[in-house]
């Protein structure tokens, strides 16, 4: 537990100094655009193991030549993500690609993750956004 202690000038000189700070959390741009390179690292290398970071997927019922979900490459090449300083935005264009993620009941076509925040990548987004709260601290009391 933390506690502060101030008396009425510190309030006013903590307050100050917390609005600093707040002004210098305005740019998410570093985090966010990191939080994207780690998540579509990510995609590729589940994608690679054939859904192996998200519990494996099931095999096709017959072989059909190629890697399971890459006879064009098109669902795997068509990971794409934005950023900017408050917002990152990750997603597949391919349209076949919702019917296979998506969790809706199903009696022919398996599910096949290919997008999961799973407990590392949580832990990973959090992490991230610590660090450059504390970087941005540290800076703060520089200036």
């Amino acid at each position: 537990m933390i506690e502060l202690y101030a008396d009425d000038e510190g309030v006013a000189a903590l307050d100050r100094r917390l609005m600093i700070v707040a002004d210098d959390l305005d740019d998410w741009s570093d985090p966010f655009s990191q939080i994207s390179d780690e998540l579509l690292n990510t995609w590729q290398l589940n994608f690679s193991q054939r859904g192996g970071l998200f519990g494996g997927w099931q095999a096709p019922k017959k072989d059909y030549g190629h890697p399971l979900l890459e006879d064009t490459r098109e669902m795997r090449d068509s990971f794409a993500s934005q950023s900017s300083r408050d917002f990152v935005k990750l997603w597949n264009t391919d349209p076949k690609f919702k019917y296979h993620q998506s969790r809706e009941p199903r009696s022919k076509l398996p599910r096949r993750v290919m997008m999961m925040l799973d407990k590392e990548r949580k832990d990973y987004i959090t992490k991230t956004f610590q660090q450059y709260i504390i970087e941005v601290i540290r800076n703060s009391n520089n200036g």
